[in-house]
């Protein structure tokens, strides 16, 4: 419980980011929560605020970042994720009919 919240709940962040990659929760009751900067009031289509998919900071847009140019899968300043050779995770693909599981051979 959080009593400074007016329904007295502390919830999950509606906007998160894992490496380059951007994740939303969405769920009934769930307060009104900006897509573009995570705060709570308005939504991104009132939202002034720009942020860089390179850094993921607030303030700048990717092509004015100041910050040198990383994988999001290894954090290599030598390439960016599209040309990074690591092995990726294994991941379940869905399809029609049973689950295909797609494994890096190092697991």
């Amino acid at each position: 419980m959080d009593k400074n919240r007016e329904d007295g709940y502390r919830h999950p962040p509606a906007v998160f980011s894992i490496g380059a990659d951007r994740g939303f929760l969405v769920y009934a009751g769930q307060p009104q929560a900006c897509r573009r900067c995570g705060s709570t009031g308005h939504e991104a289509e009132q939202c002034d605020q720009v942020r860089c998919r390179s850094c993921n900071n607030m303030g700048h847009t990717t092509r004015d970042c100041k910050e040198p140019k990383r994988c999001h899968l290894c954090d290599s300043e030598a390439h960016i994720a599209r040309d990074c050779t690591k092995p990726r995770p294994c991941a379940a693909v869905v399809k029609a009919g049973p689950i295909e599981r797609k494994c890096s051979e190092e697991e």
